[in-house]
């Protein structure tokens, strides 16, 4: 079963970090952990000039897919 969530727990967190590293053998993967738990958690230096939204799909609990929609302050929706 297909299931989407709205990542707003560590759990969640989790599943959105791991799908590029079951993607990309370690020598290819272009994730920087780092950045993006900073991203995720707001804290990053840029993240005060944008709001995001991420999300991860699941299937049979394994994460599938995942992406973040980004809102600019300016950007007219």
């Amino acid at each position: 079963m297909y299931k989407c969530y709205s990542i707003n727990n560590e759990t969640t967190q989790k599943l959105f970090l791991s799908l590029p590293s079951k993607l990309y053998n370690k020598i290819e993967c272009p994730q920087d952990i780092d950045v993006e738990q900073q991203i995720l958690s707001g804290t990053h230096p840029l993240s005060k000039e944008f709001t995001i939204t991420p999300f991860v799909i699941t299937k049979d609990d394994k994460p599938i897919c995942r992406c973040v929609l980004t809102y600019y302050e300016n950007d007219p929706i």
